[in-house]
């Protein structure tokens, strides 16, 4: 595919969204018991534009997951699909299935923190708990579903749940910084993938040994065994 030189950035960001949505869907058709393709497929839609027609894959992913023991997507799936809800207005039994597939996340996150490389359980544990932040809202608005005779997600105003709405968006802006001390060298500053931790705290993370080497006299003074 040829971008031209004048094309708009976000056109041509959206044209390459576009072309791995589709190899992605098509990953999926070939293969649908792969329970990457089949996650991945339902996750990136719901992160680009909140749906509740976005649901339904979602909780499919999250059956295979469950099905194939896989606690990792299992994390993903289930916070998914709570963030989800958030912006979006539901009937109270969809509610009802969401919050409790989420009380299967904790469990599953738990299994991943023995599993797992340090990195991904972080990443996964911003998700997990941006859904928990979430989760008061989503109770709220059940419980408000419940209390009314003929219950419909109509009869409910968002911006009654600003407080909790707040609380959320400051839960989740304390786990992005946490996200992003995983993610830069504590040596240069430089962002990057697959940064190794400090082998005796585990707290602070280098792209090299020079780096490492480098920060050493600083680093030493609150290094502390993990």
């Amino acid at each position: 595919m040829h971008f031209s030189a004048a094309a708009p950035e976000g056109a041509q960001r959206h044209a390459a969204e576009r072309v791995v949505q589709a190899a992605t869907d098509a990953w999926r058709q070939l293969e649908p018991g792969n329970l990457k393709a089949v996650a991945a497929t339902a996750i990136a839609p719901s992160v680009r534009q909140r749906s509740l027609a976005h649901l339904p894959p979602l909780r499919s992913a999250l059956q295979l997951a469950q099905q194939q023991r896989s606690p990792y997507w299992i994390v993903q799936c289930a916070s998914e699909a709570v963030s989800l809800l958030l912006p979006v207005l539901c009937h109270a039994g969809t509610l009802r299935a969401v919050i409790q597939d989420f009380s299967l996340a904790e469990p599953a996150l738990q299994s991943c923190r023995r599993l797992l490389p340090q990195p991904w359980v972080t990443v996964l544990s911003v998700a997990h708990e941006s859904a928990a932040a979430a989760l008061p809202v989503l109770r709220s608005r059940l419980a408000a579903l419940e209390s009314v005779a003929s219950p419909s997600p109509y009869d409910l105003d968002i911006a009654a749940d600003r407080q909790l709405l707040e609380q959320f968006k400051a839960a989740v802006d304390r786990q992005s910084g946490t996200v992003d001390s995983f993610n830069k060298c504590a040596g240069c500053g430089r962002h990057a993938a697959g940064l190794r931790a400090c082998a005796r705290c585990r707290m602070v993370y280098y792209c090299s040994r020079e780096c490492q080497a480098a920060a050493w006299p600083q680093h030493k003074r609150e290094c502390r065994p993990a």
